[in-house]
């Protein structure tokens, strides 16, 4: 038997040892080429931490991109993009067709694709997942971007064509032009397809369908105006309404139909050049009718009720936790799927995510989840470290309802006190952004003002409020993180200096967020903290953003004029045309100033070197299927004393 005097001697012996090694280890740090352990897991397990707890698992209402990460593991899509540059690729549709105008879409679909429960996944789960996503009645926040499907945005607005019963025409836009003020009302519109029925080779409207609120009292408010939210009406409307019919635009008449079970076809409202970078969406996947029928719109995501498409399927969801994946046996392309599991811790903590991945607990972050006062060295001493372009922007919402930010000459005051050039110089990579885009392939972005806080006290005095006086107190909204928090400290300390403006700061957590700075919700006075990383490659992403309809929008700020050069630009096939008139629209909208753009973010994220085909790209998103441990790495071929000597020490110890 050890007596305790021995095992006091072997206990000190033990710390002396860890004490030598640990200092060993802390000496060497500095020159070790990764950051912290590089020994795999064992078998085919990646544990990547994509950011906070997941808002839901429903790839139609979720909005952020920790969501969109997971969806894109247990949702297939028509298409899939390629991990280096982003281009999409057949996915669920083998391949697709496109008419001569650029307005009906026809999708191919694979025949052997299943849901998890062992049900066919086919042409009419994607008619009723489409029609899912706009209904007025889920509400889905990202609604918007069906809306280049054929009437898609009147249904989700819960509009009516209106009838002419002594007729049976429909009201046209060019009808109501035509009749102006006092000229005759004539209705020219043919009966609005369906979709449900097979295309029709009857007349067509030549012009675009005239639509009003479907609810009789909102048709009341749009022709004698609505003063609980200051909008004029519209009395010669009235005349042109009078005696006619009003049919709600329903589900059929969006534009989505199956020709057969495995062909998938979608009509436009007119040509959009971007629609098919569209598709990688989340929001354009196809959800299971069978468990949302049986269990609802909230419930269906559980992990015991949770139907799934993808290469991976839900094993455990516990919140706050972590999301633990698990391959799909059953899925179409499992023979080239490589991981076995996936597991995705979830925190927002900048320092511990950085600690585990030290450790070994974790093998990948998503970007930009090294805390920006690291950066800097990670880039040049750590080679994984990894870093690339990315589609990303970090911008200040302003409420332009409440005053005095909605005067243009506070919120260009705002804008011009801020110097962009001090909050870039916080992390490499990072670029002063006074446009709304980042810069990208055949997009030459817009400019707007810069720091000038000359000019900046110049609009304030003008605006009534001289150094600052009388300004009342704003708030500045983000959500927790510690680079957004040091990001906030800056913007507040340079609205201090140059305006005299005190700014009160108010983290919330991720969830909450989201809600408070959706555009139905805008729960904040002043400024909130907004990012933005590109659904798709285009400057469409965006500038859409902006746009009346978006729930994403989230200023309140709603132009006529910034929507219609929008639709124009995106109707146009000519690539350089429409380039420059995105660029116009972009320009326009920054001279109302409803956001104030900080900077352009680069892809920067650590990832341990035995993980493979997971690298930086522009939209952050991963080809899951592709990526996987290798095993086969040694310590000599990564430069390395050791590829983990905790582990083997402290498996000596426990022998």
């Amino acid at each position: 038997m050890m007596t305790v005097r021995t095992k006091q001697l072997e206990l000190v012996a033990l710390l002396l040892a860890l004490a030598v090694i640990s200092a060993a280890c802390s000496a060497s740090a500095k020159n070790e080429p990764y950051f912290g352990k590089v020994q795999p897991p064992e078998g085919q397990t990646l544990r990547y931490i994509t950011g906070a707890e997941p808002q839901t698992l429903d790839p139609q209402y979720m909005t952020g991109q920790p969501e969109s990460r997971i969806a894109a593991a247990i949702f297939d899509g028509l298409v899939e993009y390629t991990e280096e540059n982003m281009k999409p690729r057949p996915s669920l549709a083998t391949n697709w067709d496109v008419n001569d105008d650029g307005t009906i879409w026809t999708f191919h679909l694979r025949k052997d694709a299943k849901w998890t429960d062992g049900a066919p996944l086919n042409a009419n789960d994607f008619v009723y997942s489409w029609r899912r996503a706009v209904s007025p009645e889920f509400a889905a926040p990202y609604a918007s971007l069906m809306y280049v499907v054929k009437f898609a945005e009147p249904y989700n607005n819960n509009s009516a064509f209106v009838r002419d019963p002594q007729t049976g025409k429909y009201a046209t836009e060019g009808d109501l032009e035509r009749a102006g003020t006092n000229g005759p009302v004539s209705f020219t519109g043919a009966e609005p397809e369906r979709f449900d029925k097979a295309p029709a080779d009857g007349a067509k409207a030549k012009e675009k369908y005239f639509f009003v609120p479907a609810d009789a009292d909102d048709r009341g408010k749009l022709v004698n105006g609505d003063p609980a939210k200051n909008k004029p009406g519209k009395p010669e409307l009235a005349r042109f309404l009078q005696g006619k019919e009003f049919v709600n635009v329903a589900k059929e008449n969006v534009g989505v139909r199956a020709l057969d079970d495995y062909t998938f076809q979608v009509t436009l409202e007119a040509p959009t050049a971007y629609f098919v970078k569209l598709l990688y969406h989340q929001f354009f996947r196809a959800v299971p009718r069978q468990a949302i029928e049986k269990w609802g719109d909230q419930q269906w995501v559980k992990p015991s009720h949770i139907i799934t498409s993808g290469a991976f399927k839900v094993e455990e969801w516990s919140p706050y936790e972590k999301i633990v994946l698990v391959r799909n046996p059953a899925f179409w392309d499992n023979a080239n799927t490589k991981l076995d599991r996936i597991i995705f811790p979830a925190t927002e903590q900048l320092t511990t995510a950085m600690n585990l991945y030290k450790s070994g607990e974790i093998d990948c972050t998503q970007s930009n989840e090294v805390p920006p006062p690291w950066r800097n060295q990670m880039k040049e001493t750590k080679k994984d470290y990894k870093y690339g372009p990315y589609l990303q922007i970090e911008y200040l919402a302003i409420n332009t309802k409440i005053p005095p930010m909605n005067d243009v000459r506070v919120r260009r005051a705002l804008n011009l006190a801020i110097n962009r050039q001090i909050i870039a110089d916080q992390a490499p990579g990072r670029q002063p952004l006074t446009a709304f885009t980042p810069k990208m392939d055949e997009y030459q972005n817009a400019e707007g003002e810069g720091y000038n806080p000359d000019l900046a006290r110049k609009l304030l005095a003008e605006a009534g409020f001289p150094n600052g006086k009388g300004f009342p107190e704003i708030e500045q909204l983000y959500n927790t993180a510690e680079s957004n928090k040091q990001t906030m400290e800056l913007v507040q300390a340079m609205l201090k200096k140059e305006l005299n403006i005190k700014v009160e700061l108010t983290n919330v957590e991720w969830r909450v967020y989201l809600e408070k700075t959706r555009s139905t919700k805008m729960e904040f006075k002043g400024l909130a903290r907004r990012g933005w990383i590109g659904d798709y490659v285009d400057p469409n992403t965006f500038l859409d953003l902006m746009t009346t309809a978006s729930a994403n929008n989230g200023t309140g700020w709603a132009d006529a004029k910034y929507d219609q050069m929008l639709l124009t630009a995106n109707a146009e096939t000519n690539n350089e045309k429409r380039m420059q008139m995105l660029r116009d629209a972009e320009s326009y909208m920054l001279k109302q100033q409803p956001v104030i753009p900080l900077f352009v973010g680069p892809s920067s994220f650590m990832c341990k070197p035995y993980v493979k085909n997971l690298v930086p790209n522009l939209l952050d998103q991963h080809d899951w299927r592709g990526v996987y441990i290798d095993h086969n790495i040694t310590a000599e071929s990564l430069g390395v004393a050791d590829l983990g000597w905790r582990s083997r020490f402290f498996g000596f110890l426990n022998r």
